[in-house]
């Protein structure tokens, strides 16, 4: 994301595009794009520069953004190896809930899991859109919560950013697993998470290890029974 925005800023500049100034659908855009979205924006980059970018794209109103935004996030999705049979090795013995940070409602999303090959062993999908607010607000976990039954500490979360996994420990989940996520973060994470609380996957370049998630659960369970 921050890459790609830099890129696009720097292009703009080379072709002359701005200062461009805020007015209208635009500020629309900004103030009502996805939460997470926004806030990386904010930390990565200045308010303008992301005006700018859209500028740089033609984007001239809310409903063309829009359409752009749903087109790129819709397009064809891959799995890492080895979820779908994680999954299958798992239905029945625990639930997964798929929690995403989308512009479509869960409903659609759980929906289009068969084309993946994945909706066995998935109970939902909840989404941010269902619930008004994204990972890692402790409102969204709240909604999740209630929407499938589970109290926080019945539950695991399974992530690969610093933002949603310290977020999901600090609201009280009390094991946080880690998967495909930046290795430059992964220290600032075990700074927030203690190791009885994280559980972390190994990175392969396959990124080809979610099986473990089994082996994770299985001593999770080992523990809380003991």
């Amino acid at each position: 994301m921050k890459e790609q925005l830099r890129k696009s800023y720097t292009q703009a500049q080379a072709r002359g595009i701005g200062p461009y100034k805020v007015e209208g659908e635009q500020e629309e855009v900004y103030l009502h794009l996805h939460p997470k979205l926004n806030k990386k924006i904010e930390k990565d980059l200045t308010r303008d520069a992301y005006l700018l970018l859209l500028h740089a794209y033609g984007l001239k109103n809310c409903k063309e953004f829009e359409e752009l935004y749903l087109k790129n996030s819709t397009r064809k999705r891959e799995l890492f190896p080895g979820v779908r049979e994680t999954l299958e090795n798992l239905e029945g013995k625990l639930d997964f809930v798929v929690v995403t940070d989308a512009v479509k409602p869960g409903i659609k999303l759980y929906e289009s899991l068969p084309r993946m090959g994945i909706r066995k062993g998935v109970k939902s999908v909840v989404s941010s859109v269902d619930v008004g607010c994204a990972k890692p607000a402790p409102e969204f976990f709240d909604a999740v919560l209630q929407r499938c039954g589970y109290t926080k500490e019945e539950v695991a979360f399974v992530g690969h950013d610093y933002d949603e996994a310290v977020g999901a420990y600090r609201y009280g989940i009390p094991h946080i697993v880690l998967f495909n996520y930046d290795k430059k973060e992964l220290e600032r994470i075990r700074e927030q998470i203690p190791p009885e609380s994280l559980h972390v996957i190994p990175n392969t370049e396959k990124r080809d290890n979610f099986s473990e998630v089994s082996e994770i659960v299985r001593k999770i369970n080992s523990k809380s029974q003991d």
